[in-house]
């Protein structure tokens, strides 16, 4: 779990706009009494794609009749909004079909 824990603390840090500081050198640690160093290798780029592509909720307002012809459609609202806002960003997907 600490790699996880440190890899969400400096995702963070990251969007926060934090400087991330160095990794300690191993050999320069002062020893602690009854205790122990362990090493805690995380990648960020995962993290950041894992945090970048989860879901989010957001609240929209539709004219009822409007909401009443989609649902008729039996239309994915979460899907027509995506594919709107990325057509009006100009975001296109390689996968798309």
């Amino acid at each position: 779990m600490a790699r996880e824990a440190l890899g969400l603390h400096l995702y963070g840090m990251e969007e926060d706009g934090d400087e991330i500081p160095v990794a300690s050198a191993p050999g320069k640690l002062q020893p602690v009494e009854d205790g122990f160093y362990t090493l805690i290798e995380v990648r960020t780029g995962p993290v950041r794609d894992k945090q970048l592509n989860k879901s989010v909720t957001k609240n929209v307002t539709l004219p009822r009749w409007l909401e009443l012809e989609a649902t008729k459609a039996e239309l994915n609202f979460s899907q027509v909004l995506q594919h709107a806002l990325k057509q009006e960003l100009r975001i296109f997907d390689k996968n798309a079909k």
